[in-house]
């Protein structure tokens, strides 16, 4: 799936909107076809298939605490990533058990696979790009389960330590790594890159440049305080224009107590993208790590889920805390849709000028929007979310899309 096809920028030679190294030139990341799989699911009819069906697209839960959960070690700095060197087979059961349970993104055990975080121990320094592709390798597995009715996301979280904003890196090492991390995974065959947890501005964007420089499609999503607040004090609105320009087909909060949920939902719908929520349960009590403040069984969590889903949401799954079963309910609560085509499925062929729109954004982003906005007196195309959620189309939107289709996606008949 081109660049192109999802966010206007990223053709060699340009500067992309946003970019926090101030101007310099990039150039799309090529990845080696014979390294990506031939899965069928790449396609980005089959997403905009599957996100203009009823019902809210479903992920999986957490990794980390269900590692722990099982009596599994998963100790910072690696967190989820020692299961990875040391419990393989952990990792393929619970990706089986979300699969089962009904999620349609497995995200992958790469939370922890970058290089900085890996450095930070002996057996598993210099083996980024090894365990990046055991991971995605054991998610795929899992999805094969359902053949071409789950996507595998690649997870791309903050450098540091998602709770210390403080602690991000500088603008040229955020640039780097995150490119090393997305080209690992677009290596190992993700079908989409999950970018999750941020919790400041610099390096949401950076974050977000890297994954839409692989050509895969992309969802960014934000850790927000009770105040509604990224963690770094910046407002949820703010991030969300600041990564407009590189084109993520879903906006989220993720890492967040149900709680905590409400003061987003105002910013993410204003947004102009398809959005999405997957909580955790709340922080764990220091004295008894296993319980957490805001534990809920899964048909409470599911509950909460539905008027998330009522104020828009079109993405649903949990973070910490979260198990199988809250994913089987979300699934109960909100059945797929039988009638929308699966992955597999051949997507309806778009129009002609459609595809002819999409041709010449690939080839000259700028003058293509400009042309076609004139030429067709409507407003200018909107990203892959957009197209799926937004009443407002503002100026400038990032990527293809036009409001007679969002207007086809909104409302299927």
């Amino acid at each position: 799936m081109g660049g192109g096809r999802w966010a206007v920028g990223g053709e060699a030679g340009t500067t992309l909107p946003g970019n926090p190294t101030r101007g310099e030139p990039v150039e799309p990341v090529k990845v080696p076809r014979q390294q990506q799989r031939d899965t069928g699911v790449s396609d980005e009819n089959s997403l905009l298939a599957r996100m203009r069906g009823a019902g809210p697209v479903l992920l999986d839960g957490a990794t980390g605490t269900e590692l722990e959960r099982r009596g599994l070690p998963s100790a910072l700095p690696l967190w989820s990533s020692h299961a990875l060197l040391d419990a393989p087979e952990a990792i393929a059961q619970i990706h089986a058990e979300y699969v089962d349970a009904g999620a349609e993104i497995i995200t992958a055990n790469t939370f922890r696979t970058q290089s900085r975080v890996l450095a930070k121990l002996a057996a598993a320094e210099g083996r980024a790009r090894e365990l990046t592709q055991r991971a995605v390798s054991l998610a795929r597995e899992a999805a094969d389960r359902r053949p071409g009715e789950v996507w595998v996301a690649g997870s791309a979280p903050p450098l540091e330590d998602c709770y210390r904003p403080d602690w991000a890196p500088d603008a040229k090492s955020l640039d780097i790594e995150h490119r090393e991390h997305a080209v690992q995974l677009a290596e190992a065959g993700v079908d989409l890159i999950l970018v999750e947890t941020m919790n400041n501005i610099a390096e949401s964007v950076s974050a977000a440049r890297a994954a839409a420089l692989t050509r895969l499609p992309f969802f960014i999503s934000f850790i927000c305080g009770s105040d509604g607040r990224l963690l770094s004090g910046e407002r949820l609105g703010d991030a969300l224009a600041a990564v407009r320009a590189t084109g993520p087909a879903v906006v989220l909060v993720n890492c967040l107590p149900p709680s905590a949920v409400a003061p987003c939902l105002a910013p993410l719908a204003a947004s102009g993208f398809a959005f999405g929520i997957y909580a955790n349960l709340g922080a764990p009590y220091a004295n008894s790590p296993a319980r957490r403040r805001e534990d809920c069984d899964p048909e409470d969590f599911a509950e909460r889920a539905r008027g998330w889903v009522a104020a828009g949401a079109r993405v649903l799954g949990g973070c910490c805390g979260t198990t199988p079963e809250h994913i089987r309910a979300l699934r109960a609560a909100f059945p797929l849709n039988p009638r929308c085509p699966s992955r597999g499925a051949r997507p309806p062929r778009p129009r002609a000028r459609w595809r002819s729109i999409r041709a010449r954004i690939s080839a000259s982003p700028a003058s293509a929007v400009a042309d076609w906005s004139r030429s067709t007196r409507e407003r200018p195309p909107s990203g892959v979310g957009a197209a799926v959620n937004s009443k407002a189309w503002p100026a400038g939107a990032a990527a293809v899309g036009s409001p007679r289709a969002a207007r086809r996606i909104v409302s299927p008949s």
